[in-house]
């Protein structure tokens, strides 16, 4: 399972004129929907797509 933490896409929001928050709240919203799973490991927060989800195919 591949996974992923906000230090993956660092630039994204910076490129998109918004501030790191932004990111991380879009990403939460995600995880709520059930698009992302939370992945519990020591360090930051790390996701991955949920594969029943059927979203990001």
């Amino acid at each position: 399972m591949k996974t992923f933490t906000v230090a993956d896409f660092q630039g994204i929001a910076r490129n998109a004129g918004r501030p790191d928050a932004w990111l991380v709240d879009y990403l939460l919203v995600l995880e709520g929907i059930g698009v992302l799973q939370r992945v519990r490991r020591p360090g930051p927060r790390t996701w991955a797509v949920n594969p029943g989800s059927g979203y990001l195919r």
